[in-house]
């Protein structure tokens, strides 16, 4: 069963979905007025842990995510200038091409989601990177956490830069060859693929409930 911390009672209480096994979920996404940082993507990265763990468990999950193209002063008191504008004033451009051009380097590709949909099954970063490019992971995740627990920030780095580049160059990779290679078994095949990221059509962000 599983359980979440109510912080209005403050207490744990068992999750139960308002709509049988269907859960519904609005995400505040970036405001797209600069390359998002660190911090931001923490949002984006919990957000998305939340979903694939409802979805582990068996529920169905319709996940809606904004982006904020307007109404974000510079301070958090509500107060200022429109962060899309004032960034509009810097680059000499319209609120509108700030807005475009940062969705745009937001917009993200998941390999091992692309793989999953094309073979019917998920496979890991460490064996596609193996099978595919003859590369290996310098650790998994387990150890990620470790490090963390354990302030050897060093070999966090290291594992993290390790997963970039091995990321990057299986991007690359699909880019150039329009595919990726499985294993099965003992054999090697070839799983065609493209990577194809469609302009979003011309209109306004709405930040009203789609469902």
């Amino acid at each position: 069963m599983l359980k979440v911390h109510n912080t209005l009672g403050k207490k744990l209480e068992a999750f139960k979905p308002l709509n049988d096994n269907l859960i519904k979920i609005y995400h505040c996404g970036p405001t797209v007025y600069w390359t998002q940082h660190i911090g931001n993507m923490r949002g984006m990265t919990v957000g998305d842990l939340i979903r694939r763990s409802l979805i582990f468990l068996g529920f169905k999950v319709k996940y809606v995510r904004n982006y904020t193209d307007f109404g974000h002063l510079t301070s958090d008191a509500d107060t200022g200038e429109d962060k899309i504008e004032k960034a509009a004033h810097k680059e000499k451009t319209s609120p509108k091409q700030i807005a475009d051009k940062y969705i745009r380097q937001f917009e993200t590709v998941d390999l091992l989601e692309l793989v999953e949909k094309n073979l019917g099954y998920r496979v890991s970063l460490d064996s596609l990177a193996g099978s595919t490019l003859g590369l290996k992971k310098s650790g998994h995740g387990l150890m990620a956490i470790n490090y963390f627990r354990q302030g050897d920030w060093q070999k966090l780095e290291s594992y993290c830069l390790d997963d970039v580049r091995i990321t990057r160059d299986l991007y690359s990779y699909v880019l150039t060859n329009k595919k990726v290679i499985i294993r099965t078994g003992s054999v090697l095949k070839d799983l065609p693929m493209e990577i194809i990221i469609k302009p979003k059509k011309d209109k306004s962000v709405s930040l009203s409930l789609p469902f």
